[in-house]
C-alpha cells in the first residue's frame, strides 16, 4: 500500500514548492487537495486526503512558520490525514 506513497508525497511537495524554498504554503496545499479530489477533472493516481481534513489537522500542528510547511511537516500532515481517511 505504501510502496509509492512517499514518492507521491515528494512529487506533490516539489510541485507546490515552485519557489524552491524548501517549504510550501498551507493554502497552496489545500487548494491542490481540492483540485486533485475533484472528480469532474478526472481520475488521478495520487492519494490525496480531503482538503477539509488537511485544514483541520494543520490547526493542531506546531510549524516553524505560520501558514507554511517544511517537507517534514508536510509529510507528517499528509500521513496523519491519510491514516484518518482510510
Amino acid at each position: 500500500m505504501y510502496d509509492s506513497y512517499f514518492e507521491e508525497m515528494e512529487i506533490i511537495f516539489k510541485h507546490l514548492d515552485f519557489l524552491k524554498r524548501q517549504k510550501i504554503r498551507k493554502d497552496d496545499l489545500i487548494s491542490a487537495a481540492y483540485k486533485l479530489r475533484d472528480e469532474s477533472i478526472g481520475p488521478h493516481e495520487l492519494r490525496v486526503p480531503p482538503a477539509l481534513e488537511l485544514e483541520r489537522l494543520y490547526k493542531t500542528m506546531s510549524t516553524e512558520e505560520e501558514g507554511h510547511l517544511t517537507f517534514d511537516e508536510f509529510q507528517n500532515l499528509m500521513f496523519k490525514a491519510t491514516l484518518e481517511d482510510d
